[in-house]
């Protein structure tokens, strides 16, 4: 388990780097977190190589619509 809202910034640091050993490729959606995660993990060096991005939708309108995401 990562914790992301952690002062400890090692925690996603770890996570960055066990993606990155094991080629592991990831993408996220967020809503409330407006984007906190794709923020904090895109700071890490060679992270492009396995993160594909992200999509921060905060209105239910949009999760609906761009997501699929029943309303």
């Amino acid at each position: 388990m990562v914790c992301l809202f952690s002062k400890e910034e090692f925690q996603v640091d770890e996570l960055c780097t066990y993606l990155i050993e094991h080629n592991i490729q990831i993408a996220s959606t967020e809503s409330f977190t407006v984007g906190t995660f794709a923020s904090r993990i895109g700071m890490h060096p060679g992270i492009s190589k396995v993160y594909r991005g992200s999509v921060v939708s905060y209105q239910t309108m949009i999760k609906h619509k761009v997501l699929g995401i029943d309303q």
